[in-house]
Protein backbone atom coordinates (compact mmCIF):
# COMPACT_ATOMS: atom_id res chain seq x y z
CA UNK A 1 0.00 0.00 0.00
CA UNK A 2 1.59 3.37 -1.03
CA UNK A 3 1.51 6.59 0.70
CA UNK A 4 -1.45 8.05 -1.07
CA UNK A 5 -3.53 4.95 -0.31
CA UNK A 6 -2.81 5.20 3.63
CA UNK A 7 -3.50 8.61 3.67
CA UNK A 8 -7.06 7.79 2.15
CA UNK A 9 -7.59 5.31 4.38
CA UNK A 10 -6.89 7.53 7.49
CA UNK A 11 -9.13 10.36 5.81
CA UNK A 12 -11.98 8.31 6.00
CA UNK A 13 -14.35 9.32 9.31
CA UNK A 14 -14.96 6.83 12.20
CA UNK A 15 -18.75 6.43 10.65
CA UNK A 16 -18.92 6.51 6.41
CA UNK A 17 -21.67 4.22 6.40
CA UNK A 18 -23.33 4.48 2.73
CA UNK A 19 -26.67 5.88 1.45
CA UNK A 20 -29.83 3.13 2.20
CA UNK A 21 -31.85 2.17 -0.73
CA UNK A 22 -33.83 4.82 -2.26
CA UNK A 23 -32.28 7.52 0.18
CA UNK A 24 -32.03 10.99 -0.68
CA UNK A 25 -28.52 12.65 -0.66
CA UNK A 26 -29.65 15.20 1.59
CA UNK A 27 -31.06 12.91 4.43
CA UNK A 28 -27.74 11.06 4.31
CA UNK A 29 -25.80 14.22 4.97
CA UNK A 30 -28.46 14.81 7.40
CA UNK A 31 -27.51 11.27 9.28
CA UNK A 32 -23.97 11.37 8.58
CA UNK A 33 -23.60 14.74 10.26
CA UNK A 34 -25.75 13.09 13.69
CA UNK A 35 -24.00 10.21 13.47
CA UNK A 36 -20.55 12.41 14.40
CA UNK A 37 -22.27 14.36 17.03
CA UNK A 38 -22.21 17.34 14.09
CA UNK A 39 -25.52 19.35 13.76
CA UNK A 40 -25.49 19.67 10.05
CA UNK A 41 -24.22 23.26 9.23
CA UNK A 42 -21.27 21.82 11.53
CA UNK A 43 -20.63 19.03 8.86
CA UNK A 44 -21.22 21.28 6.10
CA UNK A 45 -18.43 23.88 7.51
CA UNK A 46 -16.16 21.11 8.34
CA UNK A 47 -16.58 19.49 4.58
CA UNK A 48 -16.59 22.89 2.68
CA UNK A 49 -14.82 25.48 4.46
CA UNK A 50 -16.29 28.67 5.89
CA UNK A 51 -18.53 30.87 3.86
CA UNK A 52 -20.09 27.90 1.49
CA UNK A 53 -23.38 27.66 1.56
CA UNK A 54 -25.19 24.82 1.00
CA UNK A 55 -28.74 24.12 1.91
CA UNK A 56 -30.18 27.24 -0.34
CA UNK A 57 -30.15 24.57 -2.94
CA UNK A 58 -32.00 21.35 -3.93
CA UNK A 59 -28.31 19.41 -3.37
CA UNK A 60 -31.06 16.49 -3.88
CA UNK A 61 -31.07 18.06 -7.72
CA UNK A 62 -27.53 18.69 -7.93
CA UNK A 63 -24.53 18.87 -6.03
CA UNK A 64 -21.69 21.07 -6.14
CA UNK A 65 -18.63 19.58 -7.29
CA UNK A 66 -16.46 20.18 -4.56
CA UNK A 67 -18.82 18.88 -2.41
CA UNK A 68 -19.19 15.28 -4.06
CA UNK A 69 -15.25 15.39 -3.42
CA UNK A 70 -15.28 16.17 -0.10
CA UNK A 71 -17.82 13.11 0.27
CA UNK A 72 -16.17 10.88 -1.15
CA UNK A 73 -12.53 11.53 0.73
CA UNK A 74 -14.35 11.11 3.86
CA UNK A 75 -16.69 8.50 3.39
CA UNK A 76 -15.66 6.14 0.34
CA UNK A 77 -18.57 6.87 -1.43
CA UNK A 78 -18.64 6.15 -5.16
CA UNK A 79 -19.83 8.38 -8.07
CA UNK A 80 -22.60 5.55 -8.84
CA UNK A 81 -23.66 5.61 -5.04
CA UNK A 82 -23.98 9.44 -5.45
CA UNK A 83 -25.40 9.54 -8.51
CA UNK A 84 -27.59 6.65 -7.25
CA UNK A 85 -28.83 8.96 -4.04
CA UNK A 86 -29.62 12.04 -6.45
CA UNK A 87 -32.96 12.60 -8.95
CA UNK A 88 -30.50 13.32 -11.59
CA UNK A 89 -31.02 9.11 -11.68
CA UNK A 90 -34.25 9.55 -12.75
CA UNK A 91 -33.18 11.08 -16.00
CA UNK A 92 -34.22 9.04 -18.88
CA UNK A 93 -36.94 7.21 -16.78
CA UNK A 94 -39.16 9.67 -15.97
CA UNK A 95 -38.37 12.55 -19.17
CA UNK A 96 -35.98 12.41 -21.15
CA UNK A 97 -34.40 15.93 -19.47
CA UNK A 98 -33.27 16.40 -16.13
CA UNK A 99 -33.30 20.32 -15.23
CA UNK A 100 -31.10 20.44 -12.15
CA UNK A 101 -31.08 24.15 -11.49
CA UNK A 102 -34.60 24.61 -11.87
CA UNK A 103 -37.77 22.75 -12.35
CA UNK A 104 -37.93 19.46 -13.40
CA UNK A 105 -40.99 17.47 -15.29
CA UNK A 106 -42.23 15.23 -11.92
CA UNK A 107 -40.14 16.64 -9.66
CA UNK A 108 -41.72 18.19 -6.46
CA UNK A 109 -39.93 21.50 -5.81
CA UNK A 110 -39.26 22.26 -2.27
CA UNK A 111 -40.03 26.01 -2.49
CA UNK A 112 -36.70 27.01 -1.16
CA UNK A 113 -36.14 30.80 0.18
CA UNK A 114 -32.63 31.68 2.48
CA UNK A 115 -32.42 28.03 3.37
CA UNK A 116 -35.92 28.09 4.68
CA UNK A 117 -38.74 26.15 2.84
CA UNK A 118 -41.98 28.20 2.22
CA UNK A 119 -44.60 25.71 1.14
CA UNK A 120 -44.33 22.01 1.10
CA UNK A 121 -42.46 20.03 -0.75
CA UNK A 122 -41.01 16.60 0.99
CA UNK A 123 -43.10 14.04 1.34
CA UNK A 124 -43.21 10.92 3.99
CA UNK A 125 -45.06 7.86 4.51
CA UNK A 126 -45.26 7.95 8.44
CA UNK A 127 -45.46 4.38 8.44
CA UNK A 128 -42.28 4.09 6.72
CA UNK A 129 -40.74 6.04 9.60
CA UNK A 130 -42.33 4.10 12.28
CA UNK A 131 -41.38 0.91 10.76
CA UNK A 132 -37.35 1.42 9.58
CA UNK A 133 -35.04 0.53 12.20
CA UNK A 134 -33.08 3.88 10.45
CA UNK A 135 -35.77 6.34 9.33
CA UNK A 136 -35.00 7.99 6.32
CA UNK A 137 -37.13 9.65 3.39
CA UNK A 138 -37.19 8.08 -0.06
CA UNK A 139 -36.07 9.86 -3.18
CA UNK A 140 -39.89 8.32 -4.50
CA UNK A 141 -41.03 10.55 -2.43
CA UNK A 142 -40.19 13.75 -4.25
CA UNK A 143 -41.82 12.94 -7.36
CA UNK A 144 -44.76 14.30 -7.82
CA UNK A 145 -46.78 11.26 -9.47
CA UNK A 146 -46.26 9.35 -5.93
CA UNK A 147 -49.27 10.34 -4.00
CA UNK A 148 -49.30 7.52 -1.42
CA UNK A 149 -47.15 4.48 -0.16
CA UNK A 150 -47.55 1.37 -2.18
CA UNK A 151 -45.71 -0.37 0.76
CA UNK A 152 -48.06 0.36 3.72
CA UNK A 153 -51.10 1.34 1.40
CA UNK A 154 -51.43 5.12 3.47
CA UNK A 155 -51.00 8.31 1.79
CA UNK A 156 -48.42 10.26 2.13
CA UNK A 157 -47.96 13.45 4.32
CA UNK A 158 -46.14 16.73 3.21
CA UNK A 159 -46.37 19.03 5.96
CA UNK A 160 -46.24 18.42 9.90
CA UNK A 161 -49.24 16.83 11.35
CA UNK A 162 -49.75 19.46 14.21
CA UNK A 163 -48.53 23.02 12.93
CA UNK A 164 -48.63 22.34 9.29
CA UNK A 165 -45.20 23.17 8.50
CA UNK A 166 -43.35 22.44 5.67
CA UNK A 167 -41.15 19.10 6.11
CA UNK A 168 -37.27 20.75 6.91
CA UNK A 169 -34.88 17.75 8.18
CA UNK A 170 -31.82 20.12 7.75
CA UNK A 171 -33.02 22.32 10.29
CA UNK A 172 -34.10 20.23 13.18
CA UNK A 173 -30.90 20.99 15.15
CA UNK A 174 -30.46 24.58 14.22
CA UNK A 175 -30.95 27.52 17.13
CA UNK A 176 -30.74 27.43 20.69
CA UNK A 177 -33.67 25.10 20.55
CA UNK A 178 -32.91 22.80 17.99
CA UNK A 179 -32.41 19.02 19.30
CA UNK A 180 -29.14 17.88 20.11
CA UNK A 181 -27.53 15.94 16.99
CA UNK A 182 -28.12 11.88 17.49
CA UNK A 183 -30.46 9.15 16.00
CA UNK A 184 -33.67 9.69 14.17
CA UNK A 185 -33.44 13.08 14.84
CA UNK A 186 -34.80 13.71 11.51
CA UNK A 187 -38.44 12.43 12.45
CA UNK A 188 -39.00 15.90 14.63
CA UNK A 189 -40.70 19.05 12.86
CA UNK A 190 -38.07 21.74 12.58
CA UNK A 191 -40.61 24.04 13.93
CA UNK A 192 -42.51 22.52 16.65
CA UNK A 193 -40.80 19.17 17.68
CA UNK A 194 -43.60 16.95 16.72
CA UNK A 195 -42.70 13.18 15.87
CA UNK A 196 -43.61 13.15 12.17
CA UNK A 197 -44.68 9.28 13.01
CA UNK A 198 -47.37 10.34 15.16
CA UNK A 199 -49.20 11.46 12.02
CA UNK A 200 -52.09 9.87 10.76
CA UNK A 201 -51.61 6.87 8.91
CA UNK A 202 -54.90 7.66 6.32
CA UNK A 203 -55.60 3.92 4.29
CA UNK A 204 -55.22 4.96 0.57
CA UNK A 205 -57.72 3.50 -1.85
CA UNK A 206 -56.61 0.05 -2.94
CA UNK A 207 -56.84 1.07 -7.01
CA UNK A 208 -54.71 3.99 -6.41
CA UNK A 209 -52.03 1.82 -4.55
CA UNK A 210 -51.64 -0.25 -7.26
CA UNK A 211 -51.39 1.92 -9.90
CA UNK A 212 -48.45 4.08 -7.93
CA UNK A 213 -47.00 0.56 -7.67
CA UNK A 214 -46.80 0.24 -11.74
CA UNK A 215 -45.89 4.00 -11.87
CA UNK A 216 -42.87 3.13 -9.26
CA UNK A 217 -41.96 0.35 -10.78
CA UNK A 218 -41.75 2.45 -14.46
CA UNK A 219 -39.58 5.22 -13.01
CA UNK A 220 -37.46 2.81 -11.61
CA UNK A 221 -37.05 -0.40 -14.58
CA UNK A 222 -37.47 2.03 -17.50
CA UNK A 223 -40.25 0.11 -19.06
CA UNK A 224 -44.09 -0.17 -18.83
CA UNK A 225 -46.42 -2.18 -19.68
CA UNK A 226 -49.97 -0.53 -20.94
CA UNK A 227 -52.71 -2.51 -23.22
CA UNK A 228 -51.47 -5.03 -25.55
CA UNK A 229 -48.43 -2.86 -25.47
CA UNK A 230 -45.35 -4.76 -23.51
CA UNK A 231 -42.01 -2.88 -22.79
CA UNK A 232 -43.10 0.53 -23.58
CA UNK A 233 -40.09 2.97 -22.83
CA UNK A 234 -41.29 4.54 -19.50
CA UNK A 235 -40.37 8.26 -21.09
CA UNK A 236 -43.00 7.71 -23.47
CA UNK A 237 -45.24 6.68 -21.25
CA UNK A 238 -44.95 9.76 -18.36
CA UNK A 239 -44.86 11.78 -21.41
CA UNK A 240 -48.20 11.09 -22.19
CA UNK A 241 -49.16 10.63 -18.79
CA UNK A 242 -48.25 13.78 -18.67
CA UNK A 243 -51.04 15.51 -21.42
CA UNK A 244 -53.63 13.32 -19.58
CA UNK A 245 -52.73 14.83 -16.25
CA UNK A 246 -53.10 18.81 -17.81
CA UNK A 247 -56.65 17.48 -19.55
CA UNK A 248 -58.21 15.78 -16.22
CA UNK A 249 -57.22 18.90 -13.95
CA UNK A 250 -58.50 21.16 -16.63
CA UNK A 251 -61.87 19.26 -16.79
CA UNK A 252 -62.20 17.77 -13.79
CA UNK A 253 -60.00 18.33 -10.63
CA UNK A 254 -58.68 21.86 -11.08
CA UNK A 255 -60.22 24.39 -8.40
CA UNK A 256 -60.90 27.80 -9.42
CA UNK A 257 -59.26 29.26 -6.73
CA UNK A 258 -55.59 27.84 -7.80
CA UNK A 259 -52.91 30.63 -7.85
CA UNK A 260 -50.38 31.49 -10.73
CA UNK A 261 -47.81 29.25 -8.91
CA UNK A 262 -50.28 26.02 -8.35
CA UNK A 263 -51.28 25.96 -11.71
CA UNK A 264 -48.83 23.45 -12.66
CA UNK A 265 -49.20 19.60 -11.23
CA UNK A 266 -45.79 19.56 -9.81
CA UNK A 267 -46.62 22.61 -7.44
CA UNK A 268 -49.44 20.80 -6.00
CA UNK A 269 -50.00 20.08 -2.44
CA UNK A 270 -49.62 16.31 -2.06
CA UNK A 271 -53.45 16.02 -1.29
CA UNK A 272 -54.39 17.42 -4.33
CA UNK A 273 -51.91 15.81 -6.67
CA UNK A 274 -53.66 12.38 -5.40
CA UNK A 275 -57.19 13.24 -6.54
CA UNK A 276 -55.75 14.15 -9.87
CA UNK A 277 -53.81 10.53 -9.83
CA UNK A 278 -56.90 8.94 -8.85
CA UNK A 279 -58.11 10.13 -11.73
CA UNK A 280 -55.93 9.57 -13.88
CA UNK A 281 -55.52 5.69 -13.00
CA UNK A 282 -58.65 5.79 -13.38
CA UNK A 283 -58.31 6.33 -17.00
CA UNK A 284 -55.36 4.89 -17.78
CA UNK A 285 -55.42 1.93 -15.42
CA UNK A 286 -57.47 -0.57 -17.84
CA UNK A 287 -55.45 0.02 -21.14
CA UNK A 288 -56.64 2.16 -24.46
CA UNK A 289 -60.41 0.66 -24.00
CA UNK A 290 -60.63 2.10 -20.89
CA UNK A 291 -58.98 5.10 -21.56
CA UNK A 292 -61.76 5.68 -24.23
CA UNK A 293 -64.58 4.82 -22.10
CA UNK A 294 -63.44 7.40 -19.30
CA UNK A 295 -63.23 10.10 -21.72
CA UNK A 296 -66.53 9.43 -23.24
CA UNK A 297 -68.11 9.52 -20.00
CA UNK A 298 -66.27 12.52 -18.34
CA UNK A 299 -66.33 14.61 -21.56
CA UNK A 300 -62.88 14.83 -22.28
CA UNK A 301 -61.95 15.44 -25.51
CA UNK A 302 -58.87 14.76 -27.80
CA UNK A 303 -58.16 18.55 -28.37
CA UNK A 304 -58.51 18.64 -24.32
CA UNK A 305 -55.45 16.09 -24.63
CA UNK A 306 -53.40 17.23 -27.36
CA UNK A 307 -53.58 20.51 -29.99
CA UNK A 308 -51.37 18.28 -32.50
CA UNK A 309 -50.29 14.62 -32.46
CA UNK A 310 -46.94 15.19 -33.49
CA UNK A 311 -46.23 16.20 -30.11
CA UNK A 312 -47.94 13.45 -28.35
CA UNK A 313 -46.73 9.75 -27.99
CA UNK A 314 -47.46 7.40 -30.06
CA UNK A 315 -49.48 5.13 -27.54
CA UNK A 316 -51.60 8.21 -26.79
CA UNK A 317 -52.60 8.80 -30.36
CA UNK A 318 -53.21 5.11 -30.86
CA UNK A 319 -55.40 4.94 -27.75
CA UNK A 320 -57.17 8.00 -28.78
CA UNK A 321 -57.70 7.69 -32.65
CA UNK A 322 -60.62 6.20 -33.21
CA UNK A 323 -62.35 8.56 -30.53
CA UNK A 324 -61.53 11.20 -32.66
CA UNK A 325 -62.81 10.48 -35.87
CA UNK A 326 -66.24 9.97 -34.00
CA UNK A 327 -66.44 12.69 -31.03
CA UNK A 328 -68.37 15.08 -33.84
CA UNK A 329 -70.66 13.22 -36.11
CA UNK A 330 -71.35 14.80 -39.25
CA UNK A 331 -74.46 16.65 -39.13
CA UNK A 332 -76.34 18.49 -42.07
CA UNK A 333 -76.71 22.31 -42.23
CA UNK A 334 -80.63 22.30 -41.03
CA UNK A 335 -79.16 20.45 -38.11
CA UNK A 336 -76.11 22.98 -37.30
CA UNK A 337 -78.92 25.91 -38.33
CA UNK A 338 -81.09 24.57 -35.29
CA UNK A 339 -78.35 24.05 -32.81
CA UNK A 340 -77.04 27.84 -33.78
CA UNK A 341 -80.51 29.42 -33.19
CA UNK A 342 -80.77 26.71 -29.52
CA UNK A 343 -77.66 28.52 -28.51
CA UNK A 344 -78.61 31.79 -29.61
CA UNK A 345 -81.28 31.32 -27.32
CA UNK A 346 -79.23 29.79 -24.85
CA UNK A 347 -76.27 33.09 -24.13
CA UNK A 348 -75.40 35.79 -26.11
CA UNK A 349 -75.01 35.32 -29.80
CA UNK A 350 -70.95 35.57 -30.02
CA UNK A 351 -70.12 32.98 -27.24
CA UNK A 352 -72.80 30.70 -29.54
CA UNK A 353 -69.78 28.60 -30.54
CA UNK A 354 -68.61 28.19 -27.36
CA UNK A 355 -71.63 27.00 -26.19
CA UNK A 356 -72.52 24.92 -29.17
CA UNK A 357 -69.30 22.77 -28.16
CA UNK A 358 -70.25 22.53 -24.58
CA UNK A 359 -73.63 21.66 -25.30
CA UNK A 360 -74.39 19.35 -28.29
CA UNK A 361 -70.46 18.71 -29.03
CA UNK A 362 -70.34 20.36 -31.90
CA UNK A 363 -67.09 21.58 -33.26
CA UNK A 364 -67.78 24.19 -35.42
CA UNK A 365 -65.59 24.27 -38.48
CA UNK A 366 -65.03 27.58 -40.80
CA UNK A 367 -67.36 26.15 -43.56
CA UNK A 368 -70.48 25.62 -41.20
CA UNK A 369 -69.88 28.41 -39.04
CA UNK A 370 -71.94 30.75 -40.73
CA UNK A 371 -74.97 29.77 -38.76
CA UNK A 372 -73.64 30.52 -35.86
CA UNK A 373 -72.30 34.80 -36.94
CA UNK A 374 -74.04 37.62 -35.76
CA UNK A 375 -76.41 38.71 -37.88
CA UNK A 376 -76.49 43.04 -38.62
CA UNK A 377 -79.74 44.29 -38.96
CA UNK A 378 -81.10 45.85 -42.31
CA UNK A 379 -81.00 48.72 -39.54
CA UNK A 380 -77.67 49.47 -39.26
CA UNK A 381 -77.17 48.74 -42.67
CA UNK A 382 -78.93 51.82 -43.72
CA UNK A 383 -77.63 53.97 -41.53
CA UNK A 384 -74.05 53.03 -42.66
CA UNK A 385 -75.12 53.92 -46.62
CA UNK A 386 -76.73 56.98 -44.79
CA UNK A 387 -73.38 58.05 -43.33
CA UNK A 388 -71.67 57.36 -46.49
CA UNK A 389 -73.86 59.72 -48.37
CA UNK A 390 -73.53 62.31 -45.46
CA UNK A 391 -69.64 62.14 -45.97
CA UNK A 392 -70.14 62.28 -49.97
CA UNK A 393 -72.20 65.86 -49.56
CA UNK A 394 -69.47 67.27 -47.18
CA UNK A 395 -66.49 66.20 -49.76
CA UNK A 396 -64.95 69.02 -51.05
CA UNK A 397 -62.13 67.07 -53.53
CA UNK A 398 -63.42 64.79 -56.31
CA UNK A 399 -61.09 62.04 -55.35
CA UNK A 400 -63.11 61.90 -51.97
CA UNK A 401 -66.08 61.55 -53.38
CA UNK A 402 -65.25 59.46 -56.16
CA UNK A 403 -63.78 57.37 -53.31
CA UNK A 404 -66.61 57.21 -51.38
CA UNK A 405 -69.61 56.95 -53.98
CA UNK A 406 -66.68 53.82 -55.04
CA UNK A 407 -67.48 52.74 -51.17
CA UNK A 408 -71.41 52.72 -51.27
CA UNK A 409 -71.26 50.42 -54.27
CA UNK A 410 -68.72 47.80 -52.56
CA UNK A 411 -70.74 48.10 -49.57
CA UNK A 412 -73.99 47.50 -51.64
CA UNK A 413 -72.21 44.19 -52.79
CA UNK A 414 -71.21 42.69 -50.18
CA UNK A 415 -74.34 43.04 -48.18
CA UNK A 416 -76.90 42.35 -50.55
CA UNK A 417 -75.15 40.50 -52.79
CA UNK A 418 -73.15 38.40 -49.70
CA UNK A 419 -69.80 38.84 -52.10
CA UNK A 420 -66.66 38.91 -50.35
CA UNK A 421 -63.96 41.90 -50.85
CA UNK A 422 -62.08 39.38 -52.12
CA UNK A 423 -64.18 38.32 -55.25
CA UNK A 424 -65.04 41.89 -55.63
CA UNK A 425 -61.51 42.57 -56.03
CA UNK A 426 -61.04 40.50 -58.77
CA UNK A 427 -64.65 41.52 -60.67
CA UNK A 428 -64.19 43.00 -63.68
CA UNK A 429 -66.66 45.27 -65.39
CA UNK A 430 -66.97 42.28 -68.65
CA UNK A 431 -68.05 40.08 -65.86
CA UNK A 432 -70.49 42.13 -64.21
CA UNK A 433 -72.34 42.14 -67.67
CA UNK A 434 -72.95 38.46 -67.32
CA UNK A 435 -73.69 38.45 -63.64
CA UNK A 436 -75.64 41.88 -62.86
CA UNK A 437 -76.29 43.12 -66.57
CA UNK A 438 -76.96 46.74 -66.94
CA UNK A 439 -80.33 48.10 -66.49
CA UNK A 440 -82.52 48.98 -69.86
CA UNK A 441 -84.29 52.13 -68.22
CA UNK A 442 -82.10 55.19 -68.21
CA UNK A 443 -79.69 56.16 -65.46
CA UNK A 444 -80.01 58.98 -63.33
CA UNK A 445 -77.61 59.52 -60.10
CA UNK A 446 -80.33 61.75 -58.29
CA UNK A 447 -83.46 59.17 -59.27
CA UNK A 448 -81.83 55.98 -58.11
CA UNK A 449 -83.41 53.69 -55.19
CA UNK A 450 -80.84 53.02 -52.70
CA UNK A 451 -79.29 49.61 -52.96
CA UNK A 452 -81.36 47.41 -51.17
CA UNK A 453 -81.91 44.80 -53.59
CA UNK A 454 -80.31 43.15 -56.31
CA UNK A 455 -81.99 45.40 -58.76
CA UNK A 456 -81.18 48.63 -57.37
CA UNK A 457 -78.08 47.64 -56.57
CA UNK A 458 -77.55 46.99 -60.04
CA UNK A 459 -78.67 50.16 -61.09
CA UNK A 460 -76.61 51.96 -58.70
CA UNK A 461 -73.55 49.66 -59.62
CA UNK A 462 -74.10 50.61 -63.21
CA UNK A 463 -74.37 54.28 -62.72
CA UNK A 464 -71.14 54.13 -60.78
CA UNK A 465 -69.23 52.84 -63.70
CA UNK A 466 -70.61 54.99 -66.53
CA UNK A 467 -70.67 57.92 -64.42
CA UNK A 468 -68.24 58.20 -61.74
CA UNK A 469 -65.41 55.61 -62.97
CA UNK A 470 -64.13 57.18 -65.95
CA UNK A 471 -63.42 60.87 -64.21
CA UNK A 472 -61.02 58.18 -62.12
CA UNK A 473 -57.67 59.17 -63.27
CA UNK A 474 -56.27 56.13 -64.72
CA UNK A 475 -59.11 53.90 -64.18
CA UNK A 476 -59.27 53.63 -67.92
CA UNK A 477 -56.39 51.28 -68.39
CA UNK A 478 -57.92 48.35 -66.46
CA UNK A 479 -61.20 46.59 -66.63
CA UNK A 480 -61.25 45.91 -62.85
CA UNK A 481 -64.25 47.27 -61.05
CA UNK A 482 -62.60 48.79 -57.81
CA UNK A 483 -59.61 51.28 -58.58
CA UNK A 484 -58.02 53.53 -56.24
CA UNK A 485 -59.89 56.96 -56.56
CA UNK A 486 -56.06 58.36 -56.79
CA UNK A 487 -54.38 56.33 -58.87
CA UNK A 488 -56.62 54.54 -60.71
CA UNK A 489 -54.79 50.85 -59.79
CA UNK A 490 -57.07 47.98 -58.72
CA UNK A 491 -57.22 47.78 -54.73
CA UNK A 492 -56.95 44.82 -53.05
CA UNK A 493 -58.63 43.36 -50.22
CA UNK A 494 -56.72 44.89 -47.39
CA UNK A 495 -57.72 48.00 -48.56
CA UNK A 496 -61.64 47.27 -48.91
CA UNK A 497 -61.12 45.82 -45.56
CA UNK A 498 -59.23 49.05 -44.42
CA UNK A 499 -62.22 51.19 -46.13
CA UNK A 500 -65.45 49.74 -44.56
CA UNK A 501 -63.21 49.59 -41.02
CA UNK A 502 -63.44 53.50 -41.12
CA UNK A 503 -66.41 53.43 -43.19
CA UNK A 504 -68.25 51.89 -39.89
CA UNK A 505 -66.18 53.55 -36.75
CA UNK A 506 -66.96 57.05 -38.77
CA UNK A 507 -70.71 56.37 -38.32
CA UNK A 508 -70.43 55.07 -34.84
CA UNK A 509 -71.93 51.35 -35.36
CA UNK A 510 -68.75 49.07 -34.34
CA UNK A 511 -71.14 47.63 -32.05
CA UNK A 512 -74.25 46.50 -34.25
CA UNK A 513 -71.28 45.59 -37.37
CA UNK A 514 -68.83 43.97 -35.26
CA UNK A 515 -66.88 43.06 -38.58
CA UNK A 516 -67.11 42.21 -42.55
CA UNK A 517 -68.30 38.43 -42.76
CA UNK A 518 -71.09 39.31 -40.30
CA UNK A 519 -72.03 42.49 -42.17
CA UNK A 520 -72.33 40.40 -45.40
CA UNK A 521 -75.19 38.00 -43.18
CA UNK A 522 -78.68 39.55 -44.81
CA UNK A 523 -81.58 38.95 -42.36
CA UNK A 524 -84.32 37.80 -45.22
CA UNK A 525 -85.30 39.94 -48.12
CA UNK A 526 -84.09 43.49 -47.46
CA UNK A 527 -87.66 45.70 -47.66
Amino acid sequence: MDTSQIEEQFSLWPFHFKPLEDELLSIWLIRLAHAHGYKVEQLCTLLLGRGRRLWNSDIDKFQPPHLRWALKRVTGITDAQLNAASLHSFEGYISEYFNAHGSSRWIVPLHIYHRRRKSPGLCYCPACLTSSSIPYFRRAWRLSFITVCPQHRVELLDSCPSCTAPLAPHRVDIGPDGFEPGPKRIVYCAQCGNDLRKGAAIPAEQSLVDWTARLLMASDCGYMDWGRRAGMNSVLFFDGLRLLVGAIRRRITRTGHESTGERDFDFLPVARRRVTMMQVGMAVGEGPEGLQAYARTHGIRVSDVWRSSEHAPFWLVEALASMKRTQHPERTKEEVDEIARVTRNIGHTASSKRQARRSFGLNVDDERADAFRSLVSNEAYELLIASVDRLTTHESRPEGRQALQQDKMVFALMRVMGWSAKRICRLTIDELGTLLPRPREGLAGGSLPEPRDPASVCSYLWWFIESIRPSIPGAKNTNVLVVSSTTGRPLGGNALWLRFHRAVTAARLTDEIPDLVTFRRSVGTLP
